[in-house]
């Protein structure tokens, strides 16, 4: 009996331990900021991320303000962006690069990063801070 215990205690902690998200500022200080990407001259996602790794996402059709989340944590495991604990869908970002300061002009679609501002890639689309 106390061997099935034991099994069953190291799978639960092989399982728990293995899914552990770590918050976004404490992988790296430099996700702190308000980030923005522009899929088009009216059309844009902010996604804030302050000191505490606390932050929401607010996203803009025609200029005006489609959805506004509530606070959440950010939230990072295995090169992924989760808005929260269960973070899926349109709260779970693939991270292409992580963020850092350009040396160059950037220029994608409707985003442009100038020499010295902060980006990162996220599901293959620029955020700049």
């Amino acid at each position: 009996m106390v061997k099935y215990k034991v099994i069953i205690g190291t799978i639960i902690a092989v399982l728990f331990g293995s899914c552990k998200k770590e918050p976004a500022t404490e992988i790296d200080e430099l996700f702190i900021g308000v980030w923005v990407h522009n899929y088009s001259t009216l059309d844009r996602k902010y996604i804030s991320i302050k000191s505490n790794s606390k932050g929401h996402i607010v996203e803009y059709e025609n200029n005006t303000s489609k959805s506004d989340t509530q606070n959440r944590k950010w939230l990072i495991k295995n090169n992924h962006l989760y808005f929260g604990w269960t973070g899926s869908g349109d709260e779970k970002f693939s991270i292409d690069q992580y963020p850092m300061f350009s040396t160059d002009t950037i220029i994608d679609n409707f985003d442009t990063i100038y020499p010295n501002q902060k980006y990162m890639i996220l599901d293959g689309y620029y955020y700049v801070d």
